[in-house]
């Protein structure tokens, strides 16, 4: 009788932690934080301003959203703007991909006063083409890759593209990858000797060795691919488990990948179908921010996911992510 009591109390106590345990986590939770815009994208967290940067391209906007109080500050330029980077040790300035230029914006992140100096311009042979994503290393040495034309959305010229790397010295883009076709995806594992890269049209996540204090690359090698997952990879960013987080643009999902076993681990699922980026911010980096696109959606898609274009938070991933570096220019 006794040991029949005590199995049933053992009973009563798992149910309890069961219980509270699916009380308190209800796995990951998205919410959308923003207004609509046409094209968001290249979000990135400003730790010392508690504040999410991040561009609207067709808008020819930047945007700070400020998750204090719930203010979208927005500051429109003349020309399509594919990413915003803060300079390292540099308050309000900003290095941004402004059509094919490298630009440095001076901007308060609230007033519509600024200052704008263009500092190189890009595939000048591919007049046609855009800067697109871009990040910067842990040395602050910034990568920055262009797209082809694309018109209209979704059909993008193949192969007249190429990825680029600051060279601080030198105070120019050096050439590091071309042909390609639309550079997406740039991270860096934490010991910094893997750089992860994405040619969306490609499908494919590419690895390669990192030599940080050169800046080269060698050795690439896919090690996921698409497949059968919907969509194509666009943005990504990577946890402090080393693992990446993979915006599926046309999926209506970013997906987390093990980049050691190639193993897809799990997927977070959104009402839009053009998820574009993802990073992590936020109290300790565990809310993951998510940019999407509402441009060239017609109008019974728009009315299947009216909230395309907006910015989304993930919270209660269990995850945290790693520092946006800022980047180093010298000009």
């Amino acid at each position: 009788r006794a040991g029949k009591m005590k199995f049933v109390a053992v009973l009563l106590f798992i149910n309890l932690i069961i219980t509270v345990y699916s009380g308190c986590y209800r796995g990951p939770v998205v919410t959308r934080i923003t207004g609509i815009n046409l094209h968001s994208e290249g979000p990135h967290w400003h730790a010392e301003q508690h504040a999410l940067y991040y561009v609207d391209i067709a808008a020819h906007a930047v945007h700070r959203y400020s998750p204090i109080d719930g203010s979208d500050n927005r500051l429109v330029l003349n020309n399509t703007v594919s990413f915003v980077i803060p300079m390292l040790d540099k308050p309000n300035h900003l290095v941004i991909g402004f059509g094919l230029n490298l630009a440095i914006l001076n901007w308060d992140g609230v007033s519509k006063n600024y200052k704008l100096r263009i500092i190189t311009t890009v595939d000048k042979n591919h007049p046609e083409n855009r800067l697109n994503d871009a990040k910067a290393d842990v040395l602050g040495r910034l990568w920055a890759g262009t797209m082809g034309k694309e018109e209209p959305v979704g059909n993008v010229v193949m192969n007249s593209a190429t990825l680029y790397s600051w060279n601080v010295e030198k105070c120019r883009m050096e050439r590091r990858l071309s042909p390609v076709s639309i550079s997406n995806g740039i991270v860096w594992s934490q010991d910094n000797s893997k750089m992860y890269y994405i040619d969306t049209p490609s499908r494919n996540i590419t690895s390669f060795d990192y030599d940080v204090e050169n800046g080269e690359i060698s050795n690439g090698r896919t090690i996921f691919s698409f497949g059968d997952v919907p969509g194509n990879p666009d943005g990504m960013t990577i946890d402090s488990r080393g693992n990446l987080w993979i915006a599926c643009w046309g999926g209506s999902r970013v997906i987390n990948v093990d980049p050691r076993s190639g193993r897809l681990l799990r997927t977070i699922f959104f009402p839009v179908e053009r998820i574009t980026s993802v990073t992590f911010g936020g109290l300790q980096r565990k809310t993951m921010y998510v940019t999407t696109m509402r441009l060239g959606l017609n109008s019974s898609q728009v009315e299947t996911q009216p909230e395309a274009g907006a910015v989304f938070k993930v919270t209660n991933l269990g995850v945290q992510g790693v520092v946006n570096n800022p980047a180093l220019i010298f000009c």
